[in-house]
């Protein structure tokens, strides 16, 4: 291996390491501020713990469903392409835009196990 490809490599393994731990820290970010959003959630939505409650459920099944599914995929589709095509679903599907706020947490947590591994 040649000087040049070698420090390449080195690059591109920092770059690597840099993306991982901020994609893992975005998901774990997530799964936190949803929590302590709930209050907030249920004061502007005039909604009752149980029914603000629905948003941490639904994020939380969606990661238990799709935990072992990932697997999977990273091995048929590549782990850089899964990573990335989860950062763009997980940065689309978690935005203050959407309709429902439960349909959110659903669709980031569908996006979150690959990122947390």
């Amino acid at each position: 291996m040649s000087e040049a490809a070698a420090t390449e490599t080195v690059r591109q393994r920092g770059l690597i390491t840099v993306l991982v731990i901020f994609s893992t820290t975005i998901q774990a970010l997530d799964a936190t501020i949803a929590n302590l959003a709930l209050p907030y959630m249920q004061g502007s939505l005039n909604a009752t713990i149980d029914q603000v409650a629905w948003v941490l459920t639904s994020y939380i099944i969606a990661t238990a469903i799709m935990t072992a599914p990932m697997g999977w995929l990273a091995n048929r589709f590549g782990r850089k392409q899964l990573l990335i095509l989860c950062l763009v679903g997980f940065a689309i599907f978690v935005t203050p835009k959407r309709p429902t706020v439960s349909k959110k947490g659903a669709r980031g947590g569908t996006a979150g196990p690959a990122l947390s591994g």
